[in-house]
């Protein structure tokens, strides 16, 4: 000790708060594809762990949800680091329906001779069985018309698929008087 000097020993508390991370969210908007969709955070720090949720915070799972299905798909992140705020995010993943097209070929048969096999032609599937067994063949409303110069629609009918936006474009059966030259349909 010094007599001079009068000594006082304060003491303090330093008290540093967690710093906030700067992330940012990769949603992705993307048609069918039957491929797995997943958003991303992004901005992470080194160091941090990142969890999801997709039940709102009651569960957390390391591994971030996949979607292949069309629709909106909206979960959580969750990212924590001792040196940074824990933070959580909202995320989405939407999936919008694949446009596809049903094509129903134009037909012609022969007044009195049973009608020809149908067909058509389908564009924009992913896979060729995600609309099941399609099947061709007339308009209900057109069932029993069996004279010559009858209007007949040709329809498509399929398994729905809520991946899809299905367009039909029907075809046309044109039914000839015997001995008389085919007539195009369409």
């Amino acid at each position: 000790p010094n007599d001079n000097y009068d000594v006082q020993v304060q003491t303090a508390k330093l008290n540093i708060a967690p710093a906030k991370q700067q992330l940012s969210v990769g949603n992705v908007t993307t048609p069918f594809d039957n491929e797995a969709h997943a958003a991303t955070v992004e901005g992470v720090a080194s160091g941090s762990t990142v969890e999801y949720s997709i039940d709102d915070g009651a569960s957390w799972q390391a591994d971030a949800p996949e979607y292949v299905d069309a629709g909106t798909h909206v979960y959580q992140a969750q990212v924590t680091n001792p040196n940074y705020q824990t933070e959580t995010i909202k995320l989405s993943v939407t999936i919008t329906p694949r446009d596809a097209t049903i094509l129903v070929h134009n037909a012609t048969k022969t007044e009195g001779e049973d009608d020809p096999a149908f067909s058509g032609t389908v564009t924009g599937l992913v896979a060729a069985d995600h609309l099941g067994t399609i099947a061709y063949g007339r308009a209900p409303k057109d069932a029993d018309k069996q004279n010559a110069g009858d209007d007949i629609d040709l329809i498509a009918t399929y398994r729905a698929n809520p991946n899809y936006a299905v367009q039909v474009v029907s075809g046309k059966l044109a039914i000839v008087q015997a001995g008389s030259r085919p007539v195009d349909p369409g």
